[in-house]
């Protein structure tokens, strides 16, 4: 979630910013208060709402004057404030299950079932950085690791080539292993024709 709003608070700050980008920090109170003044897609209310049981109030209904400006007694103000928030934050978790829904939909519709039997060759996704080398044009898969057993579905005990120690790791972080073909004498390209 923080990674998202980060992503769109860099969006919004990346048109203001000079080409040099040393003026960020002076537009970044007006990008978040354009955040949090926004209905958001998937709650279908803004976060100033959702906090504060009313929208904020914009420099041009400063200028204009607001068009709901009820003055309510400070009792009356707090019952009605509490029922808008209970009501908002109630459509706000439907809201949000069905947007998860959605998106557990896309995601299952591209991810296919993968089974391993104990004693099968897998790769092994295990990123790690390297000093010296850009990890954009490394491989993240280590050679072939052998599946010890499955302890459920979704996830195998392993253990490592050159290495006694066990580990335990979910199926997402396997990929089937298919030796490559070893070429035969008449497959293979002649001395010079390259």
């Amino acid at each position: 979630m923080v990674e998202r709003f980060n992503r769109t608070l860099l969006d919004y700050l990346a048109k203001y910013v000079d080409s040099q980008q040393r003026n960020w920090d002076l537009h970044l109170q007006t990008a978040l208060l354009a955040y949090r003044s926004a209905e958001h897609e998937a709650t279908d209310f803004s976060p100033a709402y959702l906090n504060l049981g009313r929208e904020v109030k914009l420099p041009v209904d400063l200028a204009f004057g607001s068009p709901n400006t009820t003055d309510l007694g400070p009792p009356i103000y707090a019952l009605e404030l509490r029922q808008r928030l209970q009501k908002s934050h109630a459509i706000v978790r439907k809201n949000l299950n069905l947007a998860a829904d959605s998106m557990k939909t896309r995601y299952d519709i591209k991810k296919l079932p993968i089974h391993f039997l104990a004693g099968e060759e897998a790769w092994f996704y295990n990123p790690k950085r390297r000093r010296g080398i850009s990890p954009k044009l490394q491989s993240d898969l280590e050679s072939p690791i052998r599946i010890i057993s499955p302890l459920s579905e979704l996830v195998y005990r392993i253990q490592c080539k050159g290495s006694k120690k066990t580990r335990v790791i979910h199926v997402d972080r396997l990929a089937p292993f298919k030796p490559r073909p070893e070429l035969s004498r008449s497959q293979s390209p002649k001395d010079g024709a390259m």
